[in-house]
């Protein structure tokens, strides 16, 4: 589908990550007009090529989307060149460190939480302003079971897509007068991103291979979810 000056303007951030280029690849087939970030900018911009050689119209933001000052300034870029801003889709984020909180450094457990939970607010923060304005916009932050349930051996991963849940949560509220909707989209376990991680890397410890054996018993089981469906959802 060819954009047009009407067709919604999406903001995905972790776009080159196994969901994040699935859900940029069929936005950019539905017509959206779309600015994705990412970290690493090589890898960005050859994602933004084969989107554009399909007709799409893609603006590349590389950006930490933990990163206010660096948010802040994508997002301002994305507004600049279409004049508004439709949609928030928050993919971005890491695994965390795996084994015993107890015995995880203090300093990798936070990061991983801070990065997290600035990665959905920090980018909902620079975003809402420009929905406020407009009286129109939504929000969608990728969850997991992991934030309303628990995943023992992840919790800098589980303690912050909690965070981020209550976050939206309040933005849901705080946001619907001026016609915003604010979601948490847990997509399910997914045969790609985090899991192909899990399935791929040598395991660096008995706590990751154990990781490692239950997505694998998961998936081959049939609780996985196909990646079609997520991106649909």
């Amino acid at each position: 589908m060819t954009p047009t000056p009407s067709s919604p303007v999406v903001l995905l951030t972790g776009a080159t990550g196994g969901l994040g280029t699935a859900l940029a690849q069929t936005l950019a087939a539905r017509g959206t007009r779309l600015g994705i970030t990412a970290r690493t900018p090589d890898t960005l911009h050859a994602l933004a090529h084969r989107l554009a050689s399909t007709g799409a119209e893609v603006v590349p933001l590389a950006c930490d989307a933990a990163d206010p000052v660096g948010t802040t300034a994508a997002t301002e870029q994305l507004v600049a060149a279409y004049g508004r801003i439709d949609a928030l889709i928050a993919n971005a984020g890491v695994e965390g460190p795996v084994g015993p909180t107890w015995e995880l450094p203090l300093d990798d457990w936070w990061s991983a939480v801070r990065t997290n939970i600035l990665a959905t607010t920090a980018t909902a923060h620079t975003v809402l302003p420009h929905m406020v304005r407009q009286r129109s916009g939504r929000i969608v932050s990728i969850s997991s079971a992991a934030g309303h349930h628990r995943w023992p051996t992840l919790s800098a991963y589980s303690v912050s897509k909690a965070a981020a849940i209550k976050y939206i949560e309040n933005i849901a509220h705080e946001a619907r007068e001026h016609n915003i909707q604010a979601f948490s989209l847990h997509p399910g376990l997914l045969p790609t991103g985090l899991s192909t991680t899990a399935l791929t890397a040598p395991p660096a410890t008995p706590w990751h291979a154990r990781r490692s054996t239950w997505v694998r018993n998961q998936l081959a089981d049939g609780h996985g979810t196909p990646v079609h469906r997520a991106v649909d959802a």
